[in-house]
């Protein structure tokens, strides 16, 4: 989460006298740390894709699906506190109704990215011929949308699938990926 929850009293005092989710560090951290010495737990991160780049977003994932082997997921949500705008340098949050309509392309961009990057059998690995990849099977992606614009990029490989992408019942719009394939729900 981003941002203090400063909305009761109009400031962020109760939030800091009672420690609700202060201080804000990024648990993602330590996610490669507690993989790395477990192998049947699965970790799930609240990610805010209002305030992040699809792209390094894209990236972040992708590097902590191959740490993880695969027991990476993503709840996806759209933020709600003015104080996280604030802390990225905006006097407000965009309207509910726009923040979703970002959230749809977001989506978009980072599946494509996922997806698109590596076709299957990209990966050669062939220590004889000294040859890591087929470049005949990857693929820069380019976006141009009315919120991202990518110019051609190349998302790291992916092991079988994208991280699995969930989001509150409510909020199934933001979800266009998750068809129905994810592990975690939040409710």
């Amino acid at each position: 989460m981003l941002g203090i929850y400063d909305v009761y009293g109009g400031s962020p005092d109760a939030a800091l006298r009672h420690a609700v989710q202060v201080p804000v560090n990024d648990p993602v951290l330590l996610i490669p740390a507690m993989a790395g010495v477990t192998e049947h737990l699965g970790f799930g991160v609240t990610s805010t894709l209002s305030y992040e780049p699809p792209y390094p977003f894209a990236r972040r994932m992708s590097t902590l699906d191959h740490l993880t082997k695969g027991r990476i997921g993503w709840n996806i949500v759209t933020g709600y506190l003015d104080s996280a705008a604030a802390g990225m340098g905006l006097a407000v949050q965009p309207r509910h109704e726009e923040r979703y309509e970002i959230a749809d392309e977001y989506m978009q961009v980072v599946y494509r990215l996922w997806e698109g990057s590596w076709e299957d059998g990209a990966v050669l690995r062939d220590r004889e011929r000294r040859l890591f990849a087929d470049p005949a099977r990857i693929h820069r992606i380019r976006h141009e949308g009315r919120y991202y614009r990518l110019m051609p990029s190349i998302c790291a490989s992916r092991r079988r699938s994208a991280p699995r992408s969930c989001t509150r019942p409510a909020r199934r719009r933001a979800a266009v990926a998750c068809r129905g394939a994810c592990r975690m729900r939040v409710h």
